[in-house]
């Protein structure tokens, strides 16, 4: 066989095996209710894109089975640390949705996310569609796939070598997800807050009251009318935490 075509389809293999491990466990493309047939098809046409910009030398091929398996499992490694680095995003606003639900008394009743298969609250998965929906409204997925293209010119194929910065750099990203909750759940947990002080304030002055009865209509109602009207701010807030991603991710590419 030729070297240069030899060349050219390993290439493709590893990168193709890249793309797969950023789609999989990166945001949308990684959900069980994206058709295995289109991530198939996504990642061959997205590693056809980007096969031009693939540099292999021979030297960089090893000619061991061995060798080629750790090759691809660092490729595989790689596409895997750069998706859950876009992924965190997500997760903490699912976990945000939780924090909201638990407080809105919303825990006791739970659906089926489809894209996970877990069993999460209504408010969370209320906020998971919107976020979906803000991240094809605000092209951050035109970020993600530029990220896709970023990595393998930060990172080559083939001389990648996985060191303790980038497992930093992820516990750093996923240590950050708590305090990203925490600010886009923040305006309707004040108001809930502050709703569990005034019902406090009611119980001792008024002991024959049933609060729970009282209270739990009242922080759903008032849960759901903050949240609604702090849809601006949770807007804002995504807007910050997507165009935080791509440099996230360049960083990370940065310490392979």
């Amino acid at each position: 066989m030729d070297q240069a075509l030899f060349l050219t389809i390993q290439g493709f293999m590893l990168a193709f095996v890249r793309v797969a491990g950023i789609l999989g466990s990166g945001p949308f493309f990684g959900g069980r209710n994206v058709p295995t047939m289109f991530k198939a098809g996504a990642c061959f046409f997205i590693t056809l894109l980007v096969l031009p910009s693939v540099h292999l030398a021979a030297s960089q091929i090893p000619t061991s089975v061995l060798g080629l398996m750790l090759t691809v499992l660092r490729e595989v490694s790689v596409g895997l640390a750069v998706g859950l680095m876009a992924q965190c995003v997500f997760s903490a606003i699912q976990m945000a949705g939780e924090l909201l639900g638990l407080q809105m008394g919303f825990s006791m009743m739970n659906l089926l996310d489809p894209s996970t298969g877990a069993s999460v609250p209504v408010i969370s998965e209320l906020y998971s569609l919107f976020a979906m929906l803000a991240f094809f409204l605000l092209d951050a997925h035109h970020l993600f796939v530029r990220g896709v293209f970023e990595s393998f010119q930060l990172a080559p194929l083939g001389s990648t070598a996985l060191n303790p910065a980038v497992v930093a750099t992820l516990a750093a990203a996923v240590g950050r997800i708590f305090v990203m909750a925490l600010e886009l759940a923040g305006p309707v947990m004040a108001a809930l807050f502050l709703a569990d002080v005034a019902l406090g304030l009611v119980a001792r002055t008024l002991p024959q009251m049933n609060i729970f009865n009282v209270g739990f209509p009242i922080k759903i109602v008032l849960g759901l009318v903050t949240l609604g009207a702090t849809l601006p701010i949770l807007m804002s807030a995504l807007s910050r935490q997507f165009s935080s991603m791509e440099p996230a991710i360049r960083q990370l590419l940065h310490g392979m």
